[in-house]
């Protein structure tokens, strides 16, 4: 018999609270020596360190949420909950200077590799948080609310919120208003996701 993770249920709070400090820890760990094993270009170092420390904490969340029973989580349940997913999409689309590479005003310096790596590097970090906090914590913290209308809405709103903190690590970089405005944008998609 498969040895499962069923324990986690048993007090979804705070099992979701231990997964949100390993995930925490997991952002904090240095991965530039990863990048360093592959590129001498620091640009390619950091990102590609990046890439591969977040498909690996995506690895690990992903068998905590199969091992937990949540492995339905990890996929959408119909087309209609993707169509709904859209607005976020766009949302964060709407972020990347399309109008302005469009028309010029801006323009990718860098190559095809820089290109490869940074696209991994988005795709790396947006699985590892999909996983983590709607694959794991909000079906957690479901279990503790109710699937009642407010239950859904309670845990909606309460994994956002984690997901919108959990991005407060970058103000470790320096401050900047711009973390805040990222903070607010990741709880808005964080909800819509949810």
């Amino acid at each position: 018999m498969k040895r499962r993770m069923l324990y986690l249920r048993k007090t979804p709070v705070q099992s979701a609270f231990i997964i949100y400090i390993l995930a925490l820890g997991l952002i904090m760990f240095p991965s530039d020596w990863l990048g360093k094993l592959f590129f001498a270009d620091e640009k390619l170092v950091t990102l590609f360190g990046l890439a591969i420390m977040r498909v690996v904490m995506g690895v690990i969340m992903t068998y905590i949420a199969v091992h937990t029973g949540f492995s339905s989580c990890l996929l959408p349940r119909s087309a209609k909950g993707v169509l709904l997913s859209l607005p976020a999409l766009a949302i964060a689309v709407n972020n990347l200077p399309i109008i302005a590479l469009a028309n010029g005003g801006a323009s990718l310096i860098y190559g095809g590799k820089y290109i490869a790596v940074f696209l991994l590097e988005c795709l790396a970090v947006g699985y590892f948080e999909e996983v983590t906090f709607r694959g794991i914590i909000f079906p957690l913290i479901l279990q503790k609310t109710g699937t009642s209308v407010k239950g859904r809405f309670s845990a909606i709103l309460f994994s956002a919120a984690m997901f919108g903190l959990l991005h407060a690590v970058n103000l470790l970089n320096g401050f900047s208003g711009g973390v805040f405005l990222q903070m607010g944008y990741s709880f808005l998609i964080g909800a819509m996701l949810a």
